[in-house]
């Protein structure tokens, strides 16, 4: 039972259908290069880490006040409004 546990294990050559060494980089038969599968939750994993930086950023531009996700486009919009102009008491 071993034996048939060892041997689904052992990776072949997918084109000379020869078994591969497991830190082989190309067949030691045809010299072709092994091309191994990405694992699902590597990808993931980069995936969430891109995502929460990109939260952490949106969040810092929000907090310290340089427009956030409008671009500033409400705090430019009060700048160039005119601003009232102060007129006297009546009295005066």
């Amino acid at each position: 039972m071993d034996q048939q546990a060892e041997a689904s294990r052992v990776e072949v050559c997918h084109r000379c259908l020869q078994p591969l060494p497991q830190l082989a980089s190309r067949c030691p038969h045809c010299g072709d290069p092994i091309k191994k599968p990405m694992n699902a939750s590597l990808i993931l994993g980069m995936l969430g880490l891109a995502l929460l930086l990109a939260l952490f950023f949106v969040g810092f531009q929000i907090m310290h006040g340089n427009g956030g996700l409008d671009g500033g486009t409400a705090q430019s919009q009060q700048d160039n409004s005119p601003s009232p102009e102060v007129k006297p008491a009546l009295g005066q």
